[in-house]
């Protein structure tokens, strides 16, 4: 059963804040959050929305710890710097993907 939304319009989050308007990603970003909201039975189908999301945001540049807004939704891409464990990683970026109200 779905859970009850308290969502309220804000305007503006901060004075530095970067909208972007794609209707193409802000579409893909409802599906994924959607997903999510049922992920507990539909893990699958929130993998396929997150990839495509990701993919879709793949050709959007913007840069490391910007974060932006795409609708509802607040994106960053993190830097995760390489470390040594028992194994050598990789470096890569991180995104954070929440809605507006939970930022």
């Amino acid at each position: 059963m779905p859970r009850p939304r308290r969502l309220h319009p804000v305007a503006q989050l901060a004075i530095d804040e970067t909208i972007v308007e794609s209707p193409d990603i802000e579409a893909a970003l409802e599906r994924r959050q959607r997903a999510a909201d049922d992920a507990a039975e539909v893990r699958g189908v929130y993998r396929k929305a997150d990839d495509e999301v990701k993919g879709l945001l793949e050709h959007e540049e913007f840069a490391d710890d910007q974060v932006v807004r795409i609708g509802r939704f607040r994106i960053s891409r993190t830097v995760v710097a390489p470390k040594h464990v028992e194994f050598d990683s990789k470096g890569s970026n991180r995104l954070s993907i929440k809605l507006v109200d939970e930022a």
